[in-house]
């Protein structure tokens, strides 16, 4: 390993000013002013393996892939856990006691395809300062931006593992129909909410609580931006053919489309496609089918189908 690769990561407060060490007290640092931060862990030394990179997803935070990021750390990878754009970042107004639905401000998340393209490029000439081979891991929105990455990363993504990808870009019908929602009043949310279009459905997802809601107009076109910025770059055309791309679904999935991702792999070298219990939001920690597999297990299980340990 060069001197290069063995200070990049040492120093990487100087690439990301808002970074902050797992094993230091990270939680005061979860609702700084610019987002939520990137949480790092690194092992002394130096490391041959490759850097993992995870991504959420949306109305998600960089705290919900902590686990995972944990136990890949335990098989001897440095992890980087890096925060979509946008999220975390508090309402000037919020005051104590408030609805934990107006904790976070809309404003600064992308509402165009450009800004996301922007997001993914910045991230991996971030990642390539860095130095160092990569595991790209991205979740739903995550699995989207990952893609774009690998694309713009090329040989240095080793593997690209994906859980439930966000890939329905294809489908015309949803970006109209996204188009339209982001135009329509407010007063539609109660429909929304009712389930008619399950893209901008407004629960709270229960092991985060501290996300936005799928309410404002902002929002909706906050969506509709990362479905047109996929049709319009070609997820994964790009990716080089000595990335090993593993994917991950949840069965009657109703936040993205199975049938998109499996024409997404079928267009790929030797993917790995395994079913993975549980429910869309964090479907690899929170298995619900009467109990058969703990989070724990789900992980181990994940990590083994993708050459991990």
């Amino acid at each position: 390993m060069t001197h290069k690769k063995v200070i990049a990561f040492r120093e990487i407060t100087k690439i990301w000013t808002n970074a902050i060490r797992v094993d230091s007290n990270f939680e005061s640092g979860l609702t700084l002013a610019q987002g939520f931060p990137i949480l790092f862990r690194n092992h002394s030394g130096q490391n041959e393996k490759p850097l993992m990179v995870f991504l959420h997803g949306f109305r998600s935070g960089p705290e919900t892939l902590l686990m995972l990021a944990e136990e890949c750390f335990a098989l001897g990878y440095d992890y980087l856990i890096l925060p979509l754009p946008g999220h975390g970042v508090l309402n000037p107004a919020y005051q104590e006691g408030n609805p934990i639905a107006k904790k976070y401000s809309s404003e600064k998340l992308p509402t165009t395809s450009e800004e996301w393209e922007t997001f993914a490029q910045e991230k991996a000439n971030q990642l390539k300062n860095l130095g160092r081979d990569l595991i790209l891991f991205g979740h739903s929105t995550g699995g989207t931006i990952c893609i774009q990455m690998a694309s713009n990363l090329g040989t240095t993504v080793k593997k690209l593992i994906l859980v439930s990808p966000f890939l329905d870009a294809s489908k015309r019908s949803d970006r109209i129909k996204l188009a339209i929602l982001a135009k329509l009043p407010s007063t539609i949310s109660n429909r929304i909410k009712e389930g008619y279009f399950p893209l901008v459905r407004t629960e709270a997802d229960s092991t985060t609580q501290e996300v936005p809601e799928h309410t404002s107009r902002v929002q909706k076109k906050h969506v509709a931006a990362l479905v047109d910025y996929g049709k319009k770059t070609g997820l994964g055309s790009d990716l080089s053919p000595q990335t090993q791309v593993y994917g991950f679904h949840v069965k009657n999935d109703d936040r993205v489309c199975n049938a998109a991702s499996h024409d997404f792999y079928a267009q790929l070298s030797h993917p790995v496609a395994s079913v993975c219990l549980g429910d869309h939001p964090h479907a690899f920690l929170s298995p619900n089918i009467a109990d058969a597999l703990t989070s724990a297990d789900l992980i181990s299980f994940m990590t083994f189908q993708c050459g991990l340990e």
